[in-house]
């Protein structure tokens, strides 16, 4: 990793030029569309609404059929639709899925492309109203044979370029740290993402907090304290994206870490859809609820 020249603080920064800041937010609940099938999505609004949740998360691929221009009116329908049940949308994330051709660090026209997608990306999450926009996807930025302060370099400078892209839309790249396990190679650990999002220091970019990336790599939940003023977003998750409660470790050293942090953003549950969604869904939302304090009461 390589220690950049200029850092600029979250704290330090006017509450317009940091997007991931959780400043002036209280905690409300989410879950992400990856919970259930796609054919299942006015059921799980219907689930969601008799939860008391309150944001559903999107991944685009999971509702519209492609992103061909007319994702941007349906996107505004859905919008209109999902605040008529009183669910918002705070997020997107797999917005890579299924799009080819771009990358960060396999040369200058897949990261041509790759800042293409972005704009789309963009304003797809302005039309929906989506505060962040999550950046997962371990191969899309494997960096090949590049030393690690080439990659480096060139995450900070792809960063500062799409950053006042997405702030021009209202949102902000949230970069979430992916563990080895998911064959990640670049930026696995959250206190390596601070860093990266501290580096590239411009509006438009946050950090993307990850209970899952916590339980595999950091180990440490005390890292929320580093996390917290950079985050733009956070997920419940658990390895390998099991259903929520099930795979056996506690979230309750990340709940108080989460709450000595003073992180007062969106949290939102990402699990894969189980074969019985719908009570895999209830029992996450109960137990998140259950250990994450400073949520909305259903």
């Amino acid at each position: 990793m390589k220690e950049s020249a200029r850092t600029i603080p979250a704290e330090k920064m006017p509450a317009s030029e940091n997007p991931g800041g959780s400043a002036a937010r209280a905690r409300r609940l989410a879950v992400s569309n990856i919970a259930w099938p796609r054919e299942f999505h006015d059921r799980a609004v219907d689930l969601l609404c008799e939860l008391g949740v309150e944001g559903l998360e999107i991944a685009p691929l999971n509702v519209f059929s492609d992103w061909g221009p007319e994702i941007f009116t349906q996107a505004a329908r859905l919008r209109q639709r999902l605040g008529e049940r009183g669910l918002g949308v705070p997020a997107l994330q797999g917005w890579l899925f299924g799009v080819d051709g771009c990358a960060l660090f396999r040369g200058d026209e897949a990261r041509k492309a790759m800042v293409g997608h972005c704009r789309k990306v963009a304003r797809l999450a302005g039309v929906l109203g989506a505060g962040a926009c999550v950046y997962g996807a371990p191969r899309n930025r494997d960096p090949g044979d590049l030393t690690p302060t080439q990659a480096w370099d060139e995450a900070v400078s792809f960063l500062k370029e799409v950053g006042p892209i997405f702030a021009g839309e209202g949102s902000a790249l949230a970069f979430e740290a992916n563990a080895q396990r998911y064959g990640c190679r670049f930026v696995r650990t959250t206190s390596e993402a601070v860093a990266l999002v501290r580096d590239a220091g411009t509006p438009g970019v946050g950090l993307q907090i990850d209970t899952g990336t916590i339980f595999l790599e950091d180990h440490d939940p005390g890292v929320l304290t580093q996390a917290a003023p950079y985050a733009a977003h956070m997920h419940v998750s658990e390895p390998d994206l099991a259903p929520t409660g099930t795979s056996g470790v506690d979230h309750r050293p990340v709940a108080a870490a989460l709450d000595q942090a003073g992180y007062e953003g969106w949290i939102s549950i990402e699990m894969r859809a189980a074969p019985d969604w719908e009570n895999a869904l209830r029992n996450a939302v109960a137990l998140v609820r259950a250990t994450y304090t400073g949520l909305v009461a259903a």
